[in-house]
């Protein structure tokens, strides 16, 4: 895996906490608060995997000798799987010192959205579980999903924990 520095766009999100990166899976786009982004990785090479896990998690990679879990957010969200291909990105998030790699199709841009502008979630079903939604916004023609990485950590604190315990 190839690395994108983030950290002089973390360093700036500390003062400006409407800040989230936004990303694509399966064509929709989602964003999370850019403080929870520790790096952007492109090409998802040399993943561990690890017996009896639920299916989205792919396994564990190495990083910098941490051992990290790696979520495949297609299989997280009910979605078809996808290849992986040297442009894959893995988010590396930091959630309440639980680090976590999600793979998404791509990482868009950083966007400032302030909570006023985040809209409640309206009742549907596009194969996420509807607490892992913090709302909704529209910036100009565009819908986000604004996810809630507490809550997504909060699910699976124990697969992690079991992931990272077996490697």
């Amino acid at each position: 895996m190839s690395d994108y520095a983030v950290s002089s766009i973390v360093a700036s999100a500390d003062s400006h906490a409407d800040k989230k990166l936004t990303f694509m899976v399966a064509g929709v786009t989602y964003g999370i608060d850019i403080g929870f982004v520790r790096q952007i990785r492109f090409g998802v090479s040399k993943i561990t995997k690890i017996p009896q896990q639920p299916v989205y998690v792919k396994g564990v990679v190495n990083l910098r000798g941490q051992i990290v879990p790696i979520i495949d957010m297609h299989l997280r969200f009910n979605k078809a799987p996808v290849e992986y291909h040297d442009r894959t990105c893995a988010i590396i998030l930091n959630i309440d010192d639980i680090v976590v790699g999600i793979i998404v199709d791509a990482v868009t841009e950083v966007i400032n959205i302030s909570e006023k502008d985040i809209a409640v979630v309206p009742e549907f079903d596009q194969g996420i579980k509807q607490d892992f939604v913090k709302g909704i916004a529209k910036v100009n023609e565009n819908v986000i999903i604004i996810l809630e990485a507490h809550e997504i950590v909060k699910h699976d604190k124990e697969t992690y924990n079991n992931v990272v315990s077996k490697k």
